[in-house]
């Protein structure tokens, strides 16, 4: 498949994930807080792109309020905040999976080692895929890609070559 993409996608932004929960008890470097994602289309141009479905709360809610009458004089404009909250900057900001799915408070030891955060996974294919889009995980993992797909109501195939992984929710889509 990597083959096949080389020369064809082009890359439009790479984006940090924040791992806000992360946790490194090495204490001879860096914390290891962060991964990269990396998002190419297959045209430079012509792509799919909602940016209106994955706003996000701004963090200066006083702020805001105060502008939201008068607004603020900006490049000789008047601009006034959009009610669904501000772009969706490269940063994103999400706890890591295994913090959302806590029992009583303590977090569980999970099938999949690095299962992505369902929040996450949601903003990406809501901002490249409509209802009824095609999408591909060509390593499902935990299947999280896969369910959130069926959730949003596009299609979706989704590769794993570990059957360990495999999610039992997804046990009516399992071709072998």
């Amino acid at each position: 498949m990597l083959n096949y993409l080389q020369n064809k996608a082009n890359f439009q932004n790479w984006i940090t994930w924040y791992k806000k929960d992360g946790f490194n008890a090495n204490k001879r470097k860096y914390n290891n807080n962060q991964e990269s994602i990396l998002f190419y289309t297959m045209d430079k141009k012509e792509y799919y792109f909602d940016n209106e479905s994955i706003r996000i709360a701004y963090e200066s809610t006083q702020r805001i309020e105060h502008v939201k009458t008068k607004g603020i004089l900006k490049n000789g404009k008047r601009w006034f905040p959009n009610n669904n909250g501000k772009l969706c900057p490269d940063v994103w900001e999400i706890s890591s999976q295994r913090h959302v799915e806590k029992i009583n408070g303590k977090t569980q030891k999970l099938k999949h080692p690095t299962p992505k955060p369902k929040q996450m996974v949601k903003r990406m294919i809501k901002a490249s895929s409509k209802e009824g889009d095609l999408i591909l995980d060509l390593f499902s993992g935990s299947g999280i890609v896969s369910l959130t797909a069926l959730e949003l109501k596009r299609n979706f195939i989704g590769c794993e070559m570990n059957k360990k992984y495999l999610n039992t929710k997804l046990k009516d889509f399992i071709y072998e």
